[in-house]
């Protein structure tokens, strides 16, 4: 039961990342509903995959000063190091992201916060690396810093992304971009959201952001399959 609260909230908690205000409030009692499978206001449906068992995120919060350390002894050249969209001129930096908690007496609740990623491309650590099975979860800002995401909802189906790690390029390709509602959704259209930020079977990119820049009511979530290697 324990590790299943601690899923729903840090998948609560990405509802939010990639723009600011990047902070939501969970109070310690919720636990979130199973994500639904059926999508109904998104630009394209996607399939839902069988969900593994046996891969859950991290159970304590990751300090922001030691995310990097860990991440180096933990992965090594594994680590995701630059990001490369050809449609959108993207050319990214990305660096690991974890994330921290408050205890707010008042609320009765805890405050979780995942860390800004800045002018670069977030990694979210608990998400898996190219060279494994299952969901490889970036994101980045549409309106902050370097904007590095300010288009992303402009890629099309078939356009490539690439990420480079220390052992070689991976090569993905966008089949669905999604406009997800996101500020005053309801229940069904967050748990629609949390689907995407789940693990899987198969081997995707999940690029997420706001959208759009003028008021980030909602998310645009990219997903992408790896091409697999000649």
């Amino acid at each position: 039961m324990a590790a299943k609260k601690t899923q729903a909230i840090i998948i609560l908690a990405l509802l939010m990342a990639g723009c600011a205000p990047a902070q939501t409030t969970v109070p310690t009692t919720q636990i979130l509903p199973t994500p639904l499978a059926q999508i109904t206001h998104a630009r394209t449906a996607v399939p839902t995959e069988a969900l593994p068992t046996s891969t859950s995120p991290v159970q304590i919060p990751i300090p922001k000063s030691d995310i990097q350390k860990m991440a180096d002894e933990l992965y090594g050249v594994r680590q995701i190091g630059q990001i490369s969209i050809p449609a959108l001129s993207v050319e990214s930096n990305v660096i690991p992201v974890g994330w921290r908690i408050q205890f707010a007496e008042e609320l009765q609740g805890s405050e979780f916060e995942w860390d800004s990623p800045g002018a670069d491309v977030g990694w979210v650590i608990t998400s898996v690396l190219p060279d494994e099975t299952g969901n490889v979860i970036l994101y980045g800002h549409n309106n902050l810093y370097g904007r590095v995401f300010e288009h992303l909802a402009d890629l099309d189906e078939g356009d490539k992304i690439y990420l480079q790690t220390g052992t070689r390029r991976w090569e993905y390709k966008a089949r669905y971009v999604l406009l997800l509602p996101i500020l005053g959704a309801n229940e069904k259209q967050v748990e629609t959201y949390q689907q995407y930020l789940q693990p899987t079977q198969d081997e995707r990119l999940t690029l997420i952001s706001c959208w759009p820049p003028v008021s980030n009511t909602h998310r645009v979530v990219v997903i992408a399959f790896r091409v697999p290697k000649p």
